[in-house]
């Protein structure tokens, strides 16, 4: 099961309807800073949110007058909503101030946000965020962010509950300080499992990375409760360098020592080991991240990409991945086009005006729509504005030559060049079944041979017919050469063509450029013949 479509109204950015048809499909979105983008995050978020709270909590996102609201500050909140289509069979889910329908619905929303996961920059941050000094503690990052995630929530808050009335050791508090005492000794418990749990994924979301050296175990010290004041839980996180042969390294302050991009790494493999452990039980399972790679240089996020595709358990999940950063909404564009075509549909969104009111509103564009220079063109030409309608046209007639006429397009000199290292295969394969065609011309007489010659010709036949096609196989298998001219188009989009066209948005990194000089140097050696 998938998200549809989803329809967003005078929503925190958003003002008039916005449909963003996702087609159950994955999404992929670049949105400029202050463009709306992390709307649809928390329009997402809330809705699913919602399925916990009753219609009077769901009202006040909606109500200009409450802390909690998230109606558009322009918008009238009689006007504000968030509706959901999933698929046909079922009614489109909504939740605004004087609509809610997902109670209809509500066992599939509650799945759907227990086995989802929302992560956005800010769990990144919190993950690290201590002073030199200070030792790290997840508690309350879990508290925020996880516990809901891993059902235990429900438990902490009734301890929460139960220590705003501070009962004592006495025989007129006995029972709520022994249930008190009951549900920390519980929740220890299975925060211990659960701690306990992560720890084996992380490991392996951080060989992933590349990271085999670094350990990273986290350990739990218990909550209390003595003298009147709760004691929360610590989730402790030891850090270590393996060195072979030698014993580990403890490192004491990880949030001094590594640098950004490794500490990112760390989070984000705690974070999608927690992912493994969850619930996983929901016919519709959501994985939205929003701005998580800002920290990591292109190589890592190249990284973070081939998880998202690869992992056995959230290929299982519908993504929707946000980013300000336009160089790696090409790159992952790209990627996702090479390893998963017409899987994923692209948005870019840009802050626009409205012309009567001068506020700004978010302008999207949806790659596949037909609003291309033409339509651009015809707008122009009805407000009058002829220069410009003349020079999207232009635009058009430069891009069909273009389309035409691609031998002089780097891109399409590749395609060429792969075609011609592959021709002398071409021809090979052509004269072995040529030899089968000669062979099957000797049995246009078959019934006048004698016996013992039918069975020669047959056992040629039958011998030729295994050469063939083992050699059809070994060319196909072994020789063709398509991969590596795909490489070369992709660090020939991310890298080659932004350095030489001095694109300031797409800073170089030393991986990339080392990586691409041997994927060149090899791909040189295919062209040359020389052996692999």
């Amino acid at each position: 099961m998938r998200i549809n479509k989803l329809e967003i109204k005078n929503f925190k950015f958003f003002d008039e309807v916005e449909a963003l048809n996702f087609e159950s499909k994955n999404v992929l979105v670049y949105g400029e800073n202050g463009s709306g983008k992390s709307t649809i995050y928390w329009a997402l978020y809330t809705l699913l949110q919602s399925s916990k709270k009753n219609d009077e909590q769901i009202e006040k996102y909606f109500m200009h007058s409450n802390h909690s609201a998230l109606v558009n500050l322009y918008a009238d909140e009689n006007d504000s909503k968030i509706e959901l289509f999933v698929d046909e069979n079922r009614d489109k889910l909504i939740i605004s101030k004087n609509e809610i329908t997902i109670k209809d619905d509500s066992k599939l929303i509650e799945e759907t946000l227990t086995t989802s996961d929302f992560i956005n920059y800010k769990y990144i941050f919190r993950f690290f965020n201590f002073l030199h000094k200070d030792e790290i503690d997840l508690f309350e990052l879990f508290e925020y962010e996880i516990l809901h995630l891993v059902g235990i929530n429900y438990l902490w808050q009734e301890i929460v509950g139960l220590v705003e009335d501070k009962p004592k050791r006495t025989k007129a508090d006995k029972t709520n300080y022994k249930s008190l005492q009951d549900k920390l000794n519980e929740f220890n418990k299975k925060l211990q499992e659960i701690i306990s749990d992560i720890n084996e994924p992380t490991k392996n979301y951080l060989k992933q990375f590349d990271y085999e050296n670094i350990k990273v175990i986290l350990s739990i010290k218990d909550g209390g409760y003595r003298s009147q004041n709760l004691t929360k839980p610590k989730i402790k996180v030891a850090l270590s360098i393996i060195k072979e042969g030698e014993d580990d390294i403890l490192i004491l302050r990880p949030q001094s020592y590594f640098n950004e991009a490794k500490l990112t790494a760390i989070a984000l493999s705690v974070r999608l080991a927690i992912s493994e452990i969850k619930l996983k039980n929901s016919p519709l399972k959501l994985l939205v991240l929003d701005d998580l790679l800002v920290s990591l240089d292109m190589s890592n996020r190249d990284k973070v990409l081939d998880i998202l595709l690869s992992d056995d358990i959230l290929k299982e999940y519908q993504k929707i991945i946000l980013t300000h950063d336009r160089a790696f909404f090409e790159m992952a564009k790209q990627k996702f086009n090479y390893k998963e075509k017409d899987k994923w549909k692209y948005f870019e969104m840009y802050v626009d005006i409205d012309k009567n009111s001068k506020i700004e509103k978010p302008y999207i564009k949806e790659y596949g729509q037909k609003y291309g220079n033409i339509t651009r063109a015809k707008e122009h030409f009805e407000n009058k504005d002829f220069p410009a309608s003349a020079n999207y046209l232009r635009k058009e007639v430069e891009k069909q030559f273009d389309e035409f006429l691609k031998v002089d397009n780097l891109e399409e000199k590749i395609k060429l060049s792969k075609l011609k290292e592959n021709e002398h295969l071409i021809w090979d394969i052509q004269k072995d079944l040529k030899k089968l065609l000669r062979i099957l011309e000797q049995f246009s007489n078959c019934e006048n041979m004698p016996q013992q010659i039918q069975a020669q010709k047959c056992k040629d036949f039958s011998e030729q017919v295994i050469n063939s096609i083992s050699s059809i196989r070994t060319y196909i298998e072994e020789n063709f050469h398509f991969e590596e001219f795909e490489d070369v188009k992709m660090i020939l989009k991310s890298i080659l063509h932004p350095q030489s066209h001095n694109d300031l948005t797409r800073p170089l990194y030393k991986k990339e450029l080392e990586d691409a000089i041997k994927l060149v140097e090899a791909f040189d050696s295919i062209l040359d013949g020389e052996p692999q």
